[in-house]
């Protein structure tokens, strides 16, 4: 066989079907590359595609004899023949290089098996794609897309999301990060990488891909098999997101109304209760609670849902994202009071999201363990306060914890709550407002420097006379005398409140 997978005349006479067949001219032609077979009469050998191994019908030398000139501009990789030929033929098949092979078995039988040989990449593509197609209509989740297509393939199998997280699947090592291209296969010290993603789109949501890894040395004709193979996981992963993306569309707003009644009453009536266990809640036991929410207001919620749930599942949460106030909250419940060790694991988990969602600039918090409906509200409450102090602005951590407790969460907590952030929009709306977006990172970064015109320069990057400058635009748009330290006092706390 050749590097690519593909049969010389040589390994043709080598099937079983060949078993007795004679060369009788054209030796130098065995190594010839044979990519098809066919069986025609002497007068239709210039239908013959180049490369075939074509069975001659013709029962006489003669009529062999004048189809060999044409089979030679036809590029023929053999001629098969069932009769005796003169030695006049044999010149002819030398002076081409065209094996000329004499078998007495069926041509027909021999030519489909051969045909069937030669066509074996793509009749194994074939099977295939057919055996990936029927067990596919059953894969409802990426875990049972990427367990069928590795049972069919016989490889490893990973589903990445956005970012490459792990979604079901192994890990495809040496890649650290996904290709532009939406298919192909990259060549890394660990293999062959072969994949395929879903197309961009406003209605395909956050980009899925299917690698599979293939060892080295994988012949071009079975790697386009994998990518066949693959395209057909990723149309049935593609319909998975569609249909969670629907069905969460759907469930979102059921679930908000429900944890607003839960969180403002304390309770739940039957149909409520009834609701809550529809959907998944977990009311008994011990519950750690989890807050997240995107920092910028105007985030595209849709997609940061998204990525977020593709998050829980990388991290093998299987919990739903409920909708609260500007963010999500969720809980694990436990019967028996979680150890510290297992609150420490779920706060990882939530770190492990947030990391996942960098280009989100997702802020938590976590809080727990609590018992009971109550506890679920107690819990749900505090995670909402720390997620209110973490964030990505100097001085603050991307996930605050109640573990952390500490003064530094309580003196957060004054300033960071509704009420402390309602009063900061009131007193900064002219530089929020003001066509000079850099005025309130401007004042922010001078009251974080102690009110230092130059250290606040080299900070923002610029000369000092344009932090002075700036400065007197804010005292004019606020009304304010920035030398006034009750005044400084106030205006950074507001900045924080922001």
């Amino acid at each position: 066989m050749s590097e690519e997978g593909r049969s010389t005349v040589r390994d043709v006479l080598c099937l079983p079907e060949m078993t007795g067949a004679e060369v009788l001219a054209g030796v130098t032609g065995l190594d010839r590359m044979a990519l098809d077979a066919h069986v025609v009469a002497p007068g239709l050998v210039r239908q013959v595609a180049p490369g075939s191994v074509v069975f001659l019908t013709s029962t006489e030398s003669l009529g062999t004899e004048i189809a060999l000139p044409r089979l030679a501009e036809r590029e023929a990789a053999a001629v098969i023949v069932d009769h005796d030929v003169l030695v006049s033929t044999q010149w002819l098949a030398d002076r081409f290089g065209i094996p000329l092979v004499r078998m007495a078995e069926d041509r027909w039988e021999a030519a489909l098996a051969v045909r069937i040989h030669l066509r074996h990449p793509m009749v194994d593509r074939g099977l295939k794609c057919a055996a990936a197609a029927a067990r596919l209509s059953g894969a409802d989740t990426p875990s049972r897309v990427a367990t069928v297509v590795s049972g069919v393939l016989g490889h490893p199998v990973g589903v990445l999301g956005p970012s490459g997280v792990l979604l079901a699947g192994s890990r495809p090592p040496g890649i650290d990060e996904l290709p532009a291209a939406l298919a192909g296969h990259l060549d890394t010290d660990f293999g062959t990488m072969v994949f395929v993603s879903t197309a961009p789109g406003r209605d395909s949501g956050a980009r899925l891909t299917c690698v599979v890894q293939a060892p080295v040395g994988m012949a071009a004709a079975h790697v386009e098999t994998i990518l066949a193979v693959a395209e057909l996981a990723i149309v049935r992963l593609g319909a998975w997101a569609a249909r969670s993306s629907l069905t969460a569309a759907w469930d979102q707003a059921g679930q908000g109304a429900l944890l607003t009644h839960l969180l403002t009453t304390g309770s739940l009536d039957g149909p409520r209760a009834e609701q809550a266990v529809a959907l998944g809640w977990q009311l008994e036991g011990f519950h750690i609670a989890a807050m997240v929410r995107p920092e910028d207001p105007s985030a595209d919620r849709s997609s940061v849902l998204t990525a977020l749930q593709n998050a829980l599942v990388a991290t093998g949460l299987a919990v739903p994202a409920v909708p609260w106030s500007d963010g999500w909250v969720w809980w694990t419940s436990s019967p028996s009071r979680p150890t510290q060790t297992q609150i420490t694991l779920r706060s990882n988990e939530v770190r492990q999201i947030v990391a996942d969602l960098s280009g989100h600039r997702i802020a938590a918090g976590v809080a727990g363990a609590e018992y009971g409906l109550s506890g679920l509200v107690r819990a749900i409450g505090d995670a909402t306060r720390l997620c209110r102090i973490a964030g990505h602005s100097a001085g603050r951590r991307h996930v605050e914890t109640s573990s952390d407790s500490n003064p530094r969460q309580y003196l957060l907590t004054a300033v960071t709550d509704d009420e402390a952030r309602q009063r900061a929009e009131l007193l900064l709306q002219p530089l929020l407002t003001a066509t000079d977006g850099a005025l309130l990172d401007t004042l922010t970064v001078y009251l974080l420097c102690e009110c230092s015109t130059a250290a606040a320069a080299r900070r923002l990057g610029v000369h000092r006379n344009s932090v002075i400058k700036r400065l007197a635009r804010i005292q004019t748009l606020l009304g304010a005398d920035l030398d006034d330290d009750d005044t400084r006092l106030a205006l950074r706390i507001a900045c924080r409140a922001l």
